[in-house]
């Protein structure tokens, strides 16, 4: 249990180092329009969902910028004539799917596996549709939450079978509630997962997961507090919803359904958190960090995201303190909250290990919150205008990356891998100033072209803080090499031509092959113009060129060339496997060879 003492010296320790939790805004994504309805994370932290408008878009995590597949503008669907016309009001992610509410009554159902299809809907009612919450993880429940908003009901749709059941909210007076927020609960201490709702009314209502009656938790109806948001703890075992009229969070016990106190008093009753310094609280997330094993919650509101740590001992809620996250130390009073740029709503936390929290901003930014370096790359320049162009990596070319780091320290330039830096290290340096652009060393294509891939390929730039944060930023670069050598297999004859095979190419860039046939092996490795050409087939292992016009009673000899959609063309090749000068004689063929227009050979 967490004395004050010991918490005063932990925080000053805390002030006397890089604090350890995501504690300030490091930077600015890429802007979305306007500010989301809701900002889910995938539980890879690859990607965030935001939803505005009449669009659904994913975010790049590694690059800070949207992603190359996305779901399409949700209009009339002329493939499937579905009407997928509306403005979304609510998104959530359940398994490889995600669902989305919109304001003409629909639930949109996007496949993210094939994201860029038109998406599917279901008719829930006529009237706009609220927040949606699902169990994120596929396997287990099928039932998708959504608030019925004007009717006063959360509708549970089941996915397996496409049924469709109401459930009603009321108030204490038995009128129908108006629902704000939902979140799907999975609580570690037992008693079955369950769907929380929030209200307008200062009402709280709790479904067991599948549906069924709602038990109701008075918050403040006596005020008709406004709930706007909230976040369950990552152990599940309660759930921080932010009142927005009185600048608290109030904690509910997942397991009992009632509220709990948070300042350690068992006399005075159940006490919520005051924000005094923070106000018209619109988001709140939970998450756990490594250093210092805690648990925080941050929440925004018109001043920024207070912190508060949390001190959970098992199900029971022992402390919660908000942070002065201006000084971080235990001598002010003040509980700032960290500054954002923008009013920021919608929040939502990585994994411990990520160490990041984002907000969507009423001026359609996402910032993100963390106490590891914010890197940006501004481009990624192609040297070498005799070997490259001016976009594409080719042989004997090389490039430079040029990025800025929020935090003075140490880089490494890697290619391939994924966040954790198991990619091929390509150069290393210093990050002598923050924010100040860093020109990386100049990388060889030659000296790394083993390890290079035709096509698009992902360069990570992570830089190390001195105290051993590590803050990342992906770029891409295209490469654009000559295709490889070709291997022919057999020269086969025809009545004045030659039928030449060879291993097919699988490159994504491919075009067409060139064949060339003389009656020299080495004309066949000068010649500028081809005999035959064969466009790349959309399959098959092998491809075989027929070369006409050849006359009868001559030795050919055949060489092939690849060449790709850039105009590349690979090495000229013209030996078989075993070694001989692929080559063979045209002749009239007849009986079963004549019919067949094709006759053996070497």
């Amino acid at each position: 249990m967490k004395r004050a003492g010991l918490f005063s010296l932990i925080l000053l320790f805390i002030s006397a180092v890089a604090s350890p939790f995501p504690n300030k805004e490091k930077g600015i994504l890429s802007p979305v329009s306007t500010q989301s309805v809701a900002l889910p994370i995938s539980e890879d932290d690859l990607s965030l969902t935001v939803a505005f408008g009449n669009y659904i878009k994913k975010i790049d995590n590694d690059t800070g910028t949207f992603a190359t597949d996305q779901v399409p503008a949700l209009t009339e669907s002329k493939e499937s004539g579905a009407d997928l016309a509306g403005n979304i009001k609510g998104i959530a992610l359940h398994g490889n799917f995600l669902f989305a509410t919109q304001d003409d009554g629909d639930l949109i159902k996007v496949d993210l596996t094939k994201i860029t299809e038109s998406p599917t809907a279901v008719s829930i009612t006529t009237g706009a549709l609220g927040a949606v919450t699902a169990d994120p993880k596929s396997g287990g429940d099928d039932k998708i939450y959504i608030a019925d908003t004007p009717n006063g009901k959360i509708q549970v749709f089941n996915t397996g079978d496409g049924s469709l059941k109401p459930f009603d909210l009321k108030d204490s007076a038995g009128k129908p509630a108006t629902s704000v927020a939902m979140t799907f609960i999975k609580p570690s201490g037992g008693g079955g997962n369950k769907v929380f709702v929030t209200s307008n009314e200062g009402l709280v209502f709790v479904m067991p997961e599948g549906g069924g009656a709602p038990t109701t938790i008075d918050i403040d109806s006596a005020h008709k507090a406004n709930l706007t948001a909230m976040a369950p703890t990552p152990d599940g075992n309660f759930v921080l919803v932010t009142d927005a009229t009185d600048s608290t969070v109030r904690v509910i016990s997942v397991l009992t359904n009632s509220q709990v106190d948070t300042d350690g008093n068992a006399t005075n009753g159940v006490t919520p958190i005051s924000l005094t310094m923070n106000s018209a609280l619109a988001g709140v997330t939970v998450t756990t960090v490594k250093n210092p094993d805690d648990t925080y919650a941050f929440v925004s509101g018109s001043a920024g995201v207070s912190v508060i740590d949390l001190d959970i001992s098992g199900t029971t809620l022992v402390l919660a303190t908000v942070l002065d996250m201006s000084k971080i130390d235990s001598s002010d009073t003040n509980k700032d909250p960290i500054a954002i740029t923008g009013s920021p709503g919608p929040i939502v936390a990585s994994s411990v290990s990520e160490g990041r929290v984002y907000t969507s901003n009423a001026s359609g930014t996402l910032s993100l919150i963390s106490e590891k370096p914010f890197v940006t790359v501004s481009s990624v320049p192609i040297l070498d205008s005799a070997a490259a162009s001016a976009d594409k990596l080719k042989t004997g070319g090389s490039f430079t990356v040029i990025f800025t780091s929020s935090d003075a320290g140490t880089y490494s330039l890697k290619l391939g891998g994924d966040k954790s830096g198991n990619g091929k290290e390509l150069t290393t340096g210093s990050v002598a100033t923050a924010n100040a652009s860093v020109t990386t060393a100049t990388i060889k294509y030659s000296d790394f072209s083993s390890q290079f891939a035709e096509g698009i390929n992902r360069l990570f730039v992570f830089v190390t803080d001195s105290s051993g944060n590590i803050g990342r930023r992906a770029a891409e670069i295209t490469v654009d090499t000559p295709p490889a050598g070709i291997s022919i297999n057999s020269v086969g004859f025809g009545n004045g031509s030659l039928y030449v095979n060879f291993d097919r190419l699988d490159a994504a860039d491919m075009d067409h092959y060139n064949v060339y046939a003389a009656p020299s092996a080495a004309d066949t490795l000068t010649a500028t113009l081809a005999t035959a050409s064969e466009s790349q087939p959309d399959s098959g292992e092998t491809v075989t060129v027929k070369v006409s016009g050849l006359t009868n009673g001559t030795v050919y000899f055949a060489a092939v060339e690849a060449v790709d959609k850039s105009g590349n063309v690979g090495a000229r090749t013209n030996l078989l496997v075993s070694g001989a000068a692929a080559s063979n004689t045209p002749e009239e063929t007849v009986g079963l060879i004549g019919s067949s227009g094709e006759g053996g050979g070497c």
